[in-house]
């Protein structure tokens, strides 16, 4: 009856706008964890989805396994081509590690041109495998800015995680890794011996 509509329209129109504010507020924590050129997830969500990773990889006895991917002499490219050609350059990146990762898999621009991609229950020789299937696709074909192609290689730092790992000491072995992967030249892929904690060559 009117009465009972009535009140079912109070009731739906007190419910707008804390559903609203609800709504914001989930738009604004998605955005607050999304890197803003690339649109990938950003360092603040890397760091409260590797703590979840690896306790789960410990505690289920899984492998979990990471790789560190960072653009080789991008300052150059930047230098050589200007700012907005390196920003063009990072965006094409991320959408080729997006294209290339499993559905598993979570990518995250780290910082700067340096991306992060976890391997959830996958072992190294598997990440290795991964990593070469990344690199391919990175390097495919040049990245197109305006009429100009820009060339560029990546180098990749392979970890996984040991039964003792906190976030801190597996991020600090993959940066490990893939310093070795410049040093040894870069344009290549880096894996770290487990057992040894020695790296592989």
């Amino acid at each position: 009856d009117d009465d009972e509509q009535v009140r079912l329209e109070t009731l739906v129109a007190g419910l707008v706008l804390p559903l609203r504010n609800a709504v914001r507020y989930q738009k604004a924590i998605y955005y607050a964890l999304r890197d803003d050129l690339t649109g990938l997830r950003n360092s603040s969500a890397y760091y409260d989805n590797i703590s979840i990773e690896i306790q789960r990889a410990q505690r289920y006895k899984i492998p979990f396994s990471l790789l560190l991917i960072n653009l080789d002499d991008f300052t150059a490219i930047n230098e050589r081509f200007g700012h907005d050609a390196g920003n063009s350059v990072l965006v094409e990146v991320a959408s080729r590690l997006e294209r290339k990762a499993r559905t598993s898999d979570i990518l995250f621009r780290k910082g700067g041109d340096e991306f992060l991609l976890f391997l959830p229950n996958t072992s190294q020789s598997a990440a290795v495998i991964a990593a070469e299937r990344v690199k391919q696709s990175l390097l495919s074909e040049s990245c197109k800015v305006d009429d100009t192609d820009i060339l560029f290689t990546a180098s990749i730092g392979v970890v996984t995680v040991l039964p003792d790992d906190s976030p801190l000491s597996l991020i600090n072995r993959a940066d490990q890794a893939l310093y070795h992967a410049k040093v040894l030249g870069k344009d290549r892929i880096q894996a770290e011996l487990n057992s040894a904690n020695r790296l592989q060559e």
